[in-house]
């Protein structure tokens, strides 16, 4: 052989079956692979395909054969030959998301499963706590709604009825006598707290005092003695003994706001005593001295506008 190693040269090997058909042979039928294997001649008259003639001595065998199957159902089956059988433990997890989804009116006989219990604690995970047994004692902290007092609703209910009544006479006295409220009857004003707060702080900070801060609870006092004093603005404390009180008052307008408050009561101040502490010359000058009383820490007020014209206000110091 040209080209080769002399000796080693093997006649060409066939590299197929008998039962198989080569490349250029006709297509293969079952008595022609038959009498091929046999070493018989081959006949070359038309012969059943080899596949139908496996299929009808299945069938007559009584062996079950798959029939033809579509392209879209081949397809589809594919992927089901490709996937390895799911483990038992993932197995176990379907099955157990599966019956987390019965319904809590499902039959007794699946509640009694070996799940049963899960299967109550995943029905009721996203609702409302159960109702306690009838057994159980109801709990101490749920206390029963109190009963309303007609009594006191009905006083309620007359308080805001004068109330109602005495704007409306207030708005036709002041439109009678050409009053304007800026506030609309409700006395208190924008800037109103730093004003009261930078009016103390700067007759505190004379005295070398460390200066008041705004209280809310202290102003809510102010605001309700306050708005209690609109029917006669008349010049009254309120009488309470956990804070002291200055009171001002002006008749006639609503001009007044809280620096003319502060401006009178500082006004005591030629009456005050540093030393002592105390007024002098019998005049009155307490007003002043809550001011600059050295225990004050916070203070809190407020402005009301009588339904007859005039302007209340009320400090509070703790």
């Amino acid at each position: 052989m040209a080209g080769g190693a002399p000796g080693l040269s093997r006649p060409a090997m066939p590299c197929h079956h008998p039962l198989l058909p080569s490349h250029h042979s006709p297509p293969v039928t079952f008595r022609a692979a038959a009498a091929r294997h046999a070493g018989q001649a081959v006949d070359q008259a038309p012969d059943t395909p080899l596949l139908p003639q496996l299929r009808r001595l299945a069938r007559e065998a009584g062996v079950p054969t798959p029939g033809r199957a579509s392209r879209s159902s081949t397809m589809a089956a594919r992927p089901q030959l490709l996937v390895s059988p799911p483990p038992a433990t993932t197995m176990a997890m379907i099955a157990l998301v599966l019956l987390c989804y019965f319904p809590d009116s499902a039959p007794a006989s699946l509640l009694d499963h070996p799940l049963g219990d899960l299967l109550g604690k995943v029905g009721t995970a996203n609702a409302t706590a159960p109702a306690p047994a009838a057994s159980a004692p109801a709990s101490s902290k749920t206390a029963a709604p109190a009963p309303s007092d007609p009594a006191a609703k009905a006083e309620r209910e007359k308080q805001m009825q004068q109330l109602k009544e005495l704007e409306a006479q207030g708005r036709e006295y002041t439109k009678a006598n050409g009053l304007v409220s800026k506030t609309n009857f409700t006395g208190a004003y924008k800037g109103m707290a730093r004003e009261f707060v930078s009016g103390h702080n700067a007759a505190r900070a004379r005295y070398g005092l460390a200066p008041m801060t705004w209280d809310h609870t202290l102003a809510r006092h102010a605001r309700r003695w306050a708005n209690a004093m609109r029917k006669d603005c008349e010049f009254k404390h309120s009488g309470s003994k956990q804070f002291s009180e200055s009171i001002f008052r002006q008749r006639g307008h609503f001009n007044a706001t809280a620096v003319d408050a502060v401006y009178m009561w500082s006004d005591e101040e030629r009456y005050y005593d540093k030393a002592t502490g105390q007024c002098i010359g019998g005049h009155d000058c307490g007003h002043f001295r809550l001011m600059v009383l050295k225990r004050h820490t916070k203070m809190g007020c407020a402005r009301s506008e009588c339904f007859k014209g005039g302007v209340f206000i009320s400090c509070n110091y703790q």
